[in-house]
């Protein structure tokens, strides 16, 4: 089993409870794109069978309600944390050119589900600035979905506001930030990966892939030959 997020669980202490809905609300999109340290693709969702995907980059980005009244469970003062039993999400991974959706219907307590957003470093200097999306919960094929992105700094005052709105854009090196993801469904696939980006509400620029550096530097090419043969011609 990988390791889940880090401990947001650890003020669980202090909530309110009030009532749940599954209705669309407000949400937000956090994403972190890394390298994965640990995990495997059992069902070669990605790539082959059975293969290790360590080493490999990733992006994840997960969109979740933001909506309290959709949350069992939150709090908020110098930090807003809405958990407990949710409303559903998606999940889009991309792993070695494979970008897949994911989505499960609701967000479940029981595995630590959670959005969770906090300023104390850029409000007070003396406490850190984190984010994480936490989400559990089972696809419409009965797989269990589990994703986490977090990241969170006592060195960097990152987030700005107490808003699940604002737009945020940040690189995460290791010397300042803890950060990660992780990602399970079912026993199919599952990793766990290092951040050394954070998005939210914004999407990193797409990556090309290895075809279309091919055709761009064929165009190149054919470009400096064009311009070759009118030198010579002249």
């Amino acid at each position: 089993m990988l390791k889940k997020g880090f401990a947001a669980t650890a003020v669980f202490a202090f909530y309110a409870v009030t009532s749940n809905s599954y209705a669309a609300g407000e949400t937000w999109t956090v994403t972190i794109t890394g390298h994965i340290t640990q995990g495997v693709d059992a069902a070669g969702l990605f790539g082959v069978a059975g293969q290790s995907l360590v080493g490999l980059t990733f992006s994840q980005s997960i969109t979740a309600s933001v909506d309290p009244a959709l949350w069992e469970k939150q709090v908020g003062a110098n930090d807003l944390l809405y958990f407990g039993d949710g409303p559903g999400f998606s999940d889009t991974v991309t792993i070695n050119g494979h970008t897949l959706t994911f989505s499960a219907d609701y967000s479940s307590g029981a595995y630590g589900s959670s959005q969770y957003l906090s300023n104390g470093g850029s409000q007070y200097t003396t406490f850190w600035d984190s984010i994480q999306s936490q989400q559990g919960g089972y696809t419409s094929n009965g797989d269990r979905l589990y994703a986490t992105n977090y990241a969170g700094s006592v060195l960097v005052a990152f987030v700005p506001e107490l808003d699940f709105s604002q737009k945020i854009s940040v690189a995460t090196p290791e010397i300042a930030f803890y950060g990660g993801a992780t990602f399970e469904l079912g026993n199919k696939v599952a990793f766990s990966g290092v951040s050394e980006m954070i998005y939210v509400n914004e999407l990193p620029a797409p990556v090309p892939e290895p075809a279309s550096y091919a055709i761009l530097l064929a165009g190149l090419g054919l470009v400096g030959f064009a311009a070759r043969r009118k030198r010579s011609a002249a």
